[in-house]
């Protein structure tokens, strides 16, 4: 059975993937977590990079790019302008593109994989946000 979730929920699953996976303080998720973790972020690789190509070209249609020095040979990235003309317009696209659904051929991770530490070295409440449609808890189904 396939899992429907939007293109929202896959940018903040990536973001919190990569903030877990990559992180250089040490995390104390089991090994089984670990490795149901790394499989999602592989899972979700491909819809990801098709949602921040959207995302960069809204960027470029929207925004400028900002340099470094006077001569616009040392690139800074792109920047959309908060205060300038097509901010909004800008918003309204990123929003109706996060609002796309997307069916990926994927289990949620039990939430009991993930371990439990009572000290904090785990996963933080705000990753537990973005990777929830990707976390079947213990209580699912329950209202």
């Amino acid at each position: 059975m396939p899992l429907t979730v939007t293109a929202g929920q896959i940018d903040d699953a990536m973001r919190a993937l990569k903030e877990i996976i990559e992180s250089v303080r040490p995390r104390t998720i089991p090994q089984m977590g670990k490795y149901k973790l790394a499989k999602l972020r592989l899972a979700l690789e491909v819809p990801y990079k098709a949602i921040d190509h959207q995302h960069a070209d809204l960027i470029r249609k929207y925004g400028e790019e900002l340099f470094f020095d006077k001569e616009k040979t040392h690139s800074k990235g792109w920047q959309v302008d908060q205060q300038g003309p097509h901010f909004q317009a800008y918003v309204d696209e990123w929003t109706a593109i996060r609002a796309q659904v997307h069916e990926l051929a994927i289990r949620p991770i039990p939430f009991q994989l993930l371990g439990d530490d009572p000290k904090g070295g785990g996963i933080e409440v705000a990753e537990y946000y973005q990777l929830d449609p990707f976390i079947q808890g213990p209580l699912e189904g329950v209202e």
